[in-house]
Formats: structure tokens, sequence, C-alpha cells
């Protein structure tokens, strides 16, 4: 039943399911799961990664995150260690796609908070051309320019 609660969206139930089980017995349930979550057509965007970062999961927790590359500044902070590159890739992705859709002071605001992101995940470097593309290819948005010279 718990893991019915558990394709469900509760992240409860796999922590209280996991207990139930012996520590040797727990490799042959988890793959189980996880199949589960992965092959059901709701997929709950907040039990699957969590499970995924409770069981260290980072190549999973990467593939995830490249499907859904919003989710990259939710997850970064378990992926920058080994995948620092990807999520850099993924980051700029994001940043440019956010950037074409811009279209206020909030928007360019919110673009602004995602390379602050970047940089908050080591990512100086990529920032600064990110910007600097950034500022050259939207040279007709003063209130962009604006946004983007504080950050």
């Amino acid at each position: 039943m718990a893991t019915d609660f558990i394709l469900d969206g509760s992240f409860n139930y796999y922590k209280e399911l996991k207990n139930t089980y012996a520590t040797n017995e727990w490799p042959s349930v988890y793959p189980k799961i996880i199949f589960l979550l992965e092959n059901q057509k709701k997929t709950y965007q907040d039990v699957y990664p969590r499970i995924l970062i409770e069981e260290g999961e980072k190549q999973k927790l990467l593939e995830f995150v490249q499907e859904s590359p919003l989710s990259v500044e939710t997850y970064y902070r378990h992926l920058i260690p080994e995948f620092k590159e990807e999520v850099y890739l993924l980051f700029l992705q994001n940043i440019e796609q956010s950037a074409a859709r811009a279209s206020n002071r909030r928007d360019y605001q919110r673009v602004c908070a995602i390379i602050r992101n970047l940089k908050k995940a080591g990512g100086k470097e990529p920032a600064l051309e990110i910007i600097q593309k950034l500022f050259n290819k939207y040279a007709n948005r003063p209130a962009f320019r604006d946004e983007l010279s504080r950050v």
C-alpha cells in the first residue's frame, strides 16, 4: 500500500517503506519503485527527484533535470561536484530561453536571478559570458540591460 502512496506523490511513505526493510533487502526493492515512478504517466515532480537524492542516484537525477531544464535551479546543489559542465549548460539554456520570453522588467529580473544562481553554482565565467551575450543581443531593451548590469 505504501508503494501506491509513493506513486501518488508521498515522500513520507517512501521513508516508512524503506524503514520496514532490512538494509540488505532494500537494494532489491528500490529498483522496482524507481521503475514504477519512471513509467507512470503522471510523474510527480517532487517525489521522484527526492528519492534519487535520498539514494544518491546522481546520474538519474541529472537525466531528470535534463528532461526538465527549469528544475536545474532546484537540484543543481546535488549535481554540481560531479556534473559541473552539464549543470552550467542547463543553466545557460534556461537563461537563454527565459531571456527570449522576457518582455518586462519583472521578467528581466527573473532572468538575472537565474544568472545569480549560476554564479552561486560556481559558474562565474559562464555567467559573465552569458551576461555579455545578452547585453549585446538585447541592445534595444534598456530595462533589460539595466538589470543585467546589476548582476
